[in-house]
């Protein structure tokens, strides 16, 4: 089996990650937001 052993984490950088995390999941939201108001509009164009 393999070991564990206790990883110390810097606060700051673990405050860096999180923010990072933070920044993209907002952007991949106005980023599927985006694409689909695309296809509704490309939808709405063709009936």
């Amino acid at each position: 089996m393999a070991k564990t052993t206790k990883v110390s984490v810097d606060p700051q950088e673990l405050k860096k990650a999180q923010h990072m995390w933070g920044v993209f999941t907002e952007m991949t939201k106005w980023g599927v937001i985006a694409t689909v108001a695309v296809l509704v509009i490309m939808a709405a164009t063709l009936l």
